[in-house]
């Protein structure tokens, strides 16, 4: 079972954030980014892929170099899937969200549904 954070806003809307890594945040970081909007980071992950992109096209590049921004997108990428809960908390807890409960449940569906029968 995966751990989740209910959020509850003051209409009574919830919200279940996962916590731990996220492998789609990890796969597809622009993507999870702007599809939660959470907007600052998406477009630094943006631009730092951008940079990395165009160094990559330099026709001089050297091996070492090419392997080092992969590293760099690798490393990019883990941020991204490590912190994406916690991005994702911090972004409901400015729009008015607070913490309601912690428990574990197989998918944030059943997170919700679980703490309102609970």
């Amino acid at each position: 079972m995966t751990r989740f954070e209910v959020l509850r806003d003051q209409t009574g809307r919830l919200a279940a954030v996962k916590v731990g890594f996220t492998w789609w945040a990890f796969l597809l970081p622009p993507i999870m980014l702007l599809i939660h909007r959470i907007w600052g980071k998406g477009i630094a992950y943006f631009v730092a892929w951008a940079f990395i992109r165009g160094v990559a096209r330099e026709p001089d590049l050297t091996m070492g170099l090419a392997w080092t921004m992969l590293g760099i997108h690798i490393a990019l990428a883990y941020v991204a899937g490590r912190n994406f809960g916690k991005w994702r908390r911090q972004k409901l807890e400015r729009l008015g969200y607070a913490l309601v409960s912690t428990l574990e449940a197989p998918n944030e569906h059943s997170a919700k549904s679980g703490w309102v029968t609970a």
